[in-house]
């Protein structure tokens, strides 16, 4: 499970955590091991850190604890919440560190309303929500405060919304 050997890794790592079992969601069973972080990335999952010695600038010894790196939320509706609470403390607490937006073929962009969204896109949220012209825009709003990585999908029913408006 660790990354290539060719993979360039700074020297020391920022962080690593140690002494870990890692549920990593690939469906295999549990394991003991750890993972390196620089910034706010992961760096590399380690099966095995007894024999992979890593040098870190600090360190955190997990004993006790499962870390789940990594999940990826192929399912949400978060296209607001990624906006409005950008830290996604429920997604983040979770192991959650991908979400992705557009599903069901709706999403805030592209659409500005001057009145409510027509169902479903009512779902996402209210008028104020729908202020995007363009998909770029969006995708500039996100990125300006975006904690979490976010992958969106297109939204058919979006762009029926903004024939319909």
């Amino acid at each position: 499970m660790t990354s290539s050997p060719h993979a360039r890794k700074p020297d020391p790592v920022d962080c690593l955590i140690y002494n870990v079992v890692i549920l990593d969601g690939t469906g295999r069973r549990a394991f003991p091991g750890a993972v390196t972080l620089s910034g706010d990335r992961i760096l590399e999952v380690i099966e095995d850190p007894v024999t992979e010695p890593v040098k870190a600038r600090s360190t955190i010894d997990g004993q006790g604890c499962i870390l789940s790196p990594g999940f990826i939320d192929v399912h949400t509706h978060d296209d607001s919440v990624i906006l409005e609470r950008p830290e996604m403390t429920p997604k983040m607490t979770q192991g959650v560190t991908t979400v992705v937006t557009g599903n069901c073929g709706i999403s805030l962009a592209p659409l500005s309303l001057d009145r409510s969204p027509p169902p479903p896109l009512d779902l996402l949220g209210d008028r104020k929500s729908y202020r995007f012209p363009s998909f770029t825009d969006f995708a500039a709003a996100v990125e300006a405060n975006d904690e979490q990585t976010h992958k969106p999908l297109s939204q058919r029913d979006t762009a029926k919304g903004r024939r319909r408006t």
